[in-house]
């Protein structure tokens, strides 16, 4: 009960990080800040979980849906703020978020399949390594924004972006392999 309230609370936390980042301009500190605190409660309610022994679909369910609520809306938007630019490092952050957003896709596809064919839908270890580079692309994404606001520098932004770069192309990999996993769970289902 506690893991599925604070994975609850993440999930609002999330919901309101969308609506800071679609509604105008941010503080990139504070967006920093309330990104790391949906982080803290994903690793809460599952650290909870786990050493109670109350790991529970309910909170399998709403701890992916706060990292698809979190992450996807951010990676969106930020695809699309970068889109035509003809920097390198930019278009391949575009092209390499537009392969994660892709298999999230497919992957939310399967993942109702599963649900709806009572199947396992228990994320596996590719989609857990997905995750959690997702989220790191997302912190650097902001503390990018943070740092370059504050205290500018053409030769750290360019750390910056080649490690968001390295991150996303990672998660890339990761969200390709989930996807794959998931088809070939669901096939055996008959599916």
């Amino acid at each position: 009960m506690i893991a599925n309230m604070i994975t609850g609370l993440g999930l609002i936390i999330a919901v309101w990080f969308n609506i800071l980042l679609f509604t105008g301009p941010q503080n990139p500190l504070f967006m920093l800040i309330v990104a790391l605190a949906i982080g803290l409660t994903d690793f809460l309610d599952g650290y909870i979980a786990r050493v109670l022994s109350i790991v529970s679909d309910l909170g399998k369910t709403l701890d992916r849906l706060r990292d698809k609520v979190f992450i996807l809306p951010f990676l969106g938007k930020e695809m699309l703020a970068l889109r035509g630019s003809e920097e390198f490092i930019e278009s391949a952050v575009v092209g390499t978020i537009s392969i994660i957003l892709a298999a999230e896709a497919g992957i939310i596809i399967l993942w109702i399949k599963g649900v709806l064919m009572k199947g396992d839908v228990g994320s596996h270890i590719s989609g857990k390594i997905k995750t959690t580079l997702c989220t790191l692309a997302v912190l650097l994404m902001l503390s990018h924004d943070f740092y370059i606001k504050n205290f500018g520098g053409a030769a750290a932004s360019f750390i910056f972006e080649f490690a968001i770069l390295a991150v996303l192309f990672l998660g890339a990999v990761f969200a390709i392999w989930s996807f794959f996993n998931y088809i070939k769970r669901y096939s055996e289902y008959g599916g």
